[in-house]
Order: C-alpha cells, then sequence, then structure tokens
C-alpha cells in the first residue's frame, strides 16, 4: 500500500515482485532478476555486486528501494554503501515473506526526506503488528 501512494509512478528496487508490481503501481527494478534481465544476466554469471546493483538501479531511475536486506546480501553481496536508509519495517510472523522485516531505503538522494515524511504519514494505517523503525542515515 505505501508504493502505491507513496512511490506511485516511480521506479523502485524490490525483491519480491508479488503485489508491489501487481497493485503498487510503481515500475520494479526486480532484484530477483525476474523481471529486470540485466540483473537476471549478472546473476547467472554471478558478477552481480552491490555497485552493479546500484547501477542498474539508478540506470532504470530507482528513487526507492523496499527490499529484505537478508537477500540482497545473499545475491549482491552487501546492500548498496549509497542508498541512504529510511525505516524498517517488521512484519508479523504469520505473513510468508522472504524474512520479517523490509527496508526502505532512498536510492536517489533527493528523495530522503520525502520518504520519511511519507512513511510518518502512512504508519497510522499499518495492520495490525506490523512495527516501524525509523533509521539513520548511513554516513
Amino acid at each position: 500500500r505505501f508504493a502505491r501512494t507513496g512511490l506511485a509512478g516511480e521506479a523502485v528496487v524490490v525483491n519480491d515482485l508479488g503485489l508491489v508490481a501487481y497493485r503498487g503501481r510503481v515500475r520494479p527494478v526486480d532484484a530477483v532478476g525476474l523481471g529486470t534481465i540485466e540483473i537476471a544476466r549478472m546473476r547467472k554469471a554471478r558478477q552481480l555486486t552491490p555497485e552493479a546493483l546500484d547501477a542498474i538501479a539508478r540506470d532504470k531511475g530507482a528513487v526507492a528501494a523496499m527490499v529484505n536486506d537478508a537477500y540482497i546480501i545473499h545475491v549482491a553481496g552487501a546492500v548498496p554503501r549509497s542508498w541512504i536508509p529510511i525505516a524498517q519495517l517488521g512484519i508479523p510472523s504469520d505473513y510468508v515473506i522472504a524474512d520479517r522485516a523490509v527496508t526502505i531505503y532512498a536510492v536517489d538522494a533527493g528523495w530522503t526526506e520525502r520518504l520519511r515524511a511519507d512513511l510518518l504519514a502512512f504508519a497510522p494505517t499499518l495492520p495490525a503488528r506490523t512495527t516501524i523503525v525509523y533509521l539513520p542515515s548511513a554516513s
């Protein structure tokens, strides 16, 4: 729901196409590679690095990432250092997802304050038992 309201029309890095691609009204950049051929090719060649993931995301015009950090570390070795952490959502354990936490990053530094403000406004509508922790920007 946040993607649909706060990021509609924008390119967003995700690692689970699911509802974000189906109903999010965003242009997904798929870190798995199913929806982004450049990433699929790099993964197949075992050449996907944080820098390569960041370069592809920026080439696709991504302004934000909504990802499971553990999964990004698994496929690329680390989360790109240039991505600015905004918040982490804690998902209740009865949902079926790759990990119980989704981190939202600004890929484009110009989106940092907007993402924080949009998340603050969106937070009261989160489902029961979902938590949100606002993260300090990495230096």
